[in-house]
């Protein structure tokens, strides 16, 4: 769909997700924001390319918002359809995963979740499978970095949280925000709609301070990777919402450490926890969020323990979340 001239919005489908391919067609050069999994191209992209009367070899830069499979898995078949002349950029962190995706699977550490059941080693060799095979990139971000297209200007944010080195893309004549996953919302969903599991972010203060700077920053419209495009308003709100989301899950992980009367696992407090606020299952999803949220309190000083080991609470206060939570709200407040 065409959302304002110059900007193409694929609406794709990866086995039962939902994802937004974005197109930005400038005067000068094109971009591609993310390209699906392996086969995404053959299926939606190229077919898209050809009812605007355009191909693979038009498409001048890819620019992949994080190295999950689903932004990246594409990436091999759009460079050698291009003629082998379309450039890549990622951020700097992530650029050893999307060259090489065979570091997938060590760079997750899912092969610890191997003896405990979460995963087996068929899973993980999938996940790495969809990576797709690796593409040089071209260009490595920081943030900031600025793309005149001809008539469109792309700028990159850097926006940490959903993944380390995760990105936005701002379209600025249009007021145009391609967020990707930087803002997590409070489930992840299927095709119909359908909740599958939490949403994902590895870093809950990086994650929060992002949540800020997009409430900062001027965009009349929102588009994530997974989920319908949003007005501004609408865009607010989803944000709102997932600074909620957040902060719930937090104090929800730290009570029931602190009521289990003693030293406890993640895995424990897990297993607990199937139909959280009668919704979200006990799944692998829902683990890996945890194990983030118990990462943080560790860090904040509310635990001693490790990750994977027995966790104690210590009666302390913690100021420090609330501060960031503070500062969101704050920008929240301010934007509209």
């Amino acid at each position: 769909m065409q959302l304002a001239p110059g900007i193409e919005v694929i609406q794709a489908r990866f086995w039962n997700r939902p994802i937004n391919l974005v197109l930005f067609l400038g005067k000068d050069r094109s971009a591609l924001i993310d390209t699906g999994i392996p086969g995404t191209p053959a299926e939606h992209i190229f077919p898209y390319l050809q009812k605007l009367g355009m191909a693979a070899k038009d498409i001048s830069l890819v620019i992949n918002t994080h190295s999950h499979a689903d932004h990246i898995g594409g990436n091999y078949e759009i460079w050698e359809a291009s003629g082998k002349r379309a450039l890549f950029g990622a951020h700097r962190l992530e650029k050893w995963l999307i060259e090489d995706p065979s570091n997938q699977g060590s760079a997750a550490s899912w092969g610890r979740y191997i003896p405990t059941g979460l995963q087996t080693e068929k899973e993980i060799d999938a996940s790495v499978q969809a990576c797709g095979q690796g593409v040089k990139m071209s260009y490595t971000f920081d943030g900031g970095e600025r793309f005149d297209l001809g008539g469109l200007e792309l700028e990159i944010l850097f926006c940490p949280g959903h993944s380390e080195g995760n990105l936005s893309v701002l379209e600025r004549t249009h007021g145009v925000l391609v967020h990707g996953e930087s803002i997590a919302g409070i489930a992840q969903y299927d095709t119909e709609g359908k909740l599958l599991t939490m949403p994902f972010y590895y870093d809950v203060e990086g994650y929060l301070r992002t949540l800020g700077v997009l409430a900062r920053t001027e965009w009349k419209t929102l588009i994530a990777s997974h989920l319908p495009i949003m007005d501004r308003r609408q865009g607010l709100d989803f944000i709102r919402q997932s600074l909620d989301f957040t902060l719930r899950l937090d104090a929800e992980v730290g009570r029931r450490i602190r009521e289990s009367g003693g030293a406890v696992t993640a895995q424990q407090i897990w297993k607990g926890m199937d139909k959280l606020w009668g919704q979200y299952p006990a799944d692998f999803g829902m683990y890996t969020l945890i194990e983030t949220h118990v990462k943080s309190l560790l860090q904040r000083g509310l635990l001693t323990g490790y990750v994977e080991g027995p966790l104690t609470w210590r009666a302390i206060k913690d100021p420090k979340l609330e501060s960031i939570a503070d500062s969101v709200r704050a920008d929240l407040n301010h934007a509209h």
